[in-house]
């Protein structure tokens, strides 16, 4: 894949259309074991976030899509960090729906590349 170029352990950078946007593994935005790590073996998934501009998300595969009502998990348990909320499925499981806003913007905050300050959240390079 030579639109990604790594930026050391655990970072990376995806060209899109000339533009570098940062690449987040969610294996270690939500502490999954035995998951792709390297974007070669994966699917990239570029999503616009409101605080942090864009990003590529790094996930194992792409399964299914579906179209579900999402129910805030605030209204019936509590607030869980990482999650925006939770949808029962056809066969009566609960699937939780990830928060990508906030696990962006968590991870890019850890490695640097998050400033609150900037309009797009996205630090300056120096």
């Amino acid at each position: 894949m030579e639109d990604v170029k790594g930026l050391g352990a655990n970072r990376a950078m995806m060209n899109v259309r000339g533009r570098f946007i940062p690449v987040v593994p969610l294996h270690l935005a939500v502490g999954a074991n035995g998951a792709v790590e390297v974007p070669q073996d994966g699917v990239l998934i570029v999503v616009e976030t409101e605080g942090a501009g864009r990003a590529a998300l790094l996930v194992d595969s792409i399964v299914d899509q579906r179209q579900v009502v999402i129910k805030s998990l605030d209204t019936h348990y509590r607030s869980v960090e990482g999650v925006a909320g939770a949808t029962i499925l056809g066969d009566g499981r609960v699937a939780l729906i990830v928060d990508v806003d906030g696990l962006v913007a968590r991870s890019l905050a850890e490695h640097g590349q998050l400033d609150l300050s900037h309009p797009h959240g996205l630090a300056e390079a120096a």
